[in-house]
């Protein structure tokens, strides 16, 4: 090698830090990567619940607009009624409620909560309250896939 003549390259110290910023850089970007996928499933999965909640809280309200002589039992865990229903047919002894020690949120016509008609699962809670003697509130509790627990509510008005 002649003076004035310049080998252009990386030195194996150049290279060796090189590979190890890149490194750096990849764990975080596949850890940004997981965080974000994981937050999206959280979201996905508490959208899912929320949309179960609403459906099983739909139906009671339905089958509550056609109830009559309705009760609240178990310290406010079951609503019990019969119901008188347009098309001209009636149905003694339904009950809401959670089944057992379950978490299932069940509707049963004209029998015991554990054959009947499932609403929800993944609940943790069940009440009814009558505030006066022509509305009910209701509340369910639930718990999603990253345990998080939910409350929904609503209020049924009789007719």
């Amino acid at each position: 090698m002649r003076p004035g003549d310049h080998k252009s390259g990386f030195t194996l110290i150049e290279i060796i830090a090189g590979l190890c910023i890149l490194g750096v850089l990849a764990a975080m970007g596949f850890m940004a990567a997981a965080h974000i996928a994981r937050n999206y499933q959280w979201a996905k999965d508490n959208a899912h619940l929320a949309q179960k909640a609403q459906v099983a809280l739909t139906r009671i309200a339905a089958e509550l607009t056609y109830a009559t002589d309705v009760q609240i039992q178990a310290g406010g865990k079951r609503i019990a009624y019969d119901a008188e229903y347009p098309d001209g047919t009636s149905a003694f002894g339904n009950n809401i409620g959670i089944q057992g020690n379950q978490t299932v949120l069940r509707l049963s016509m004209e029998g015991n909560l554990n054959q009947g008609e499932i609403l929800a699962d993944r609940v943790t809670g069940f009440s009814a309250a009558r505030p006066d003697t022509r509305r009910f509130t209701i509340e369910l509790r639930m718990t999603g896939e990253n345990q998080a627990e939910q409350v929904f509510s609503t209020a049924v008005a009789l007719r």
